[in-house]
């Protein structure tokens, strides 16, 4: 939570001047590769600020959740439980600083198309894992949560640096508001020697101040 709120005061810090909107919004994130077989989507969430530069570009700063999710269930029968079943659980989230730069390509009155780019920097992460069994006789589950730190992160060699490719679309709903929805497509691995790579869908409301 420190965190979060020093990057909010960051954020507002670095563009506390006219033309300041700001955004929020969710995430559904998975990743992708090939050591992503049973990876599954996650939702996170996304706020931050933004602001219409002068060559026509917007840029902005965001703290985003990315991650996945994934799952594994194993059923049998023995004599002595009857049918039983164990299944296990698992939710990975990555913060990130982001910041990004997207040009509006007019479509129609009110809708424009994105295209731009995004760099994320590791700010922390949290893994929880659960295990549930049941038979006939029985049931039972244990859950444990663990967040990561900078330190955590590097004993698992993830990378710090995250970046990717940033399109979608804009409906300006009027001079203040407009819904944004757009698509990371994550170039850089989550991991030295892991072939996965972040993927998101990003929804998100904006808010001319």
């Amino acid at each position: 939570m420190k965190k979060m709120l020093i990057t909010l005061m960051l954020m507002t810090g670095l563009f506390a001047q006219s033309n300041m909107t700001l955004v929020g919004g969710i995430n559904y994130s998975t990743i992708a590769g090939d050591d992503t077989d049973d990876a599954e989507n996650l939702m996170g969430f996304r706020f931050g600020v933004q602001k219409n530069l002068e060559n026509g570009l917007i840029g902005g700063l965001t703290y985003s959740q990315r991650g996945f999710s994934s799952s594994d269930e194993d059923s049998w029968y023995d004599d002595y439980s009857g049918d039983a079943t164990m299944k296990m659980e698992m939710e990975f989230k990555v913060n990130y600083l982001t910041a990004y730069v997207l040009k509006p390509i007019p479509m129609q009155p009110g809708i424009d198309f994105l295209v731009g780019g995004e760099l994320g920097y590791f700010m922390s992460g949290e893994m929880k894992m659960k295990v549930s069994y049941e038979d006939d006789y029985e049931n039972y589950s244990e859950s444990e949560t663990t967040e990561l730190d900078g330190d955590d992160w590097d004993d698992m060699d993830g990378n710090k640096l995250d970046y990717g490719l940033v399109f979608g679309g804009r409906y300006t709903i009027n001079s203040q508001i407009s819904i944004v929805g757009t698509y990371y497509f994550g170039l850089a691995e989550l991991a030295d020697e892991m072939d996965a790579t972040n993927r998101s869908f990003q929804i998100n409301l904006a808010y001319g101040l």
